[in-house]
């Protein structure tokens, strides 16, 4: 998404981003915005705090979500969305999501979680996972894949992924209950208790 005018979130957005489960405060710390587009302006912060890129998920129209071109600083297939943030949180483990929104609610609650943006885990940032782990060795990777159908079928794929990039990392798959396509919806009913 290149040259995104942004502005601020007016109510209408404002009332949307609280009706995902996103506190005031969490729209805050991760500085959403609107564009003049009619969508709500996700900025990517890297590990080192460094604005490098964007997304903007569209409520009328399509494509629902688009991400900014790869540049010198930004890498689609590299990049870990709330990997900064995470890292403060993190203990033993690290929730790893499908969604920008998703990464927000578990931050919310205190979770540490990194959004893969897609529907399974690329190579690229299953060798950051294992990175990370170098650093953080009591580091266990918790698969959080959404509940629609299409992520289910592709965890075999993934986790031969993980096998080849990532095969020091403890993985385990955290399936959502039925009635809940991601970890965001999740949060909306439930608990962080019910949650772990």
């Amino acid at each position: 998404v290149t040259g995104v005018q942004t502005c601020a979130l007016p109510i209408s957005m404002q009332n949307y981003l609280l009706s995902r489960g996103l506190n005031h405060e969490t729209i805050d710390k991760f500085n959403l915005g609107c564009t003049v587009q009619n969508a709500v302006y996700i900025p990517f912060v890297d590990e080192n705090g460094r604005d490098v890129g964007c997304a903007i998920r569209r409520l009328n129209g399509s494509p629902k979500y688009q991400t900014n071109k790869n540049n010198e600083l930004f890498t689609k297939a590299e990049f870990l969305f709330n990997l900064r943030n995470a890292k403060k949180l993190l203990t033993n483990e690290l929730f790893l999501v499908e969604g920008f929104f998703d990464a927000m609610s578990l931050d919310q609650n205190q979770l540490p979680a990194v959004a893969y943006n897609g529907s399974q885990l690329t190579r690229q940032q299953l060798t950051k996972l294992a990175e990370l782990h170098a650093n953080f060795p009591n580091l266990t990777a918790v698969l959080v894949p959404d509940n629609d159908g299409v992520a289910y079928p592709l965890l075999t794929k993934t986790r031969k992924n993980i096998k080849t990039a990532a095969a020091n990392v403890p993985f385990y798959v955290l399936l959502l209950p039925n009635g809940c396509k991601d970890a965001n919806d999740f949060f909306l009913t439930h608990s962080k208790d019910e949650f772990i």
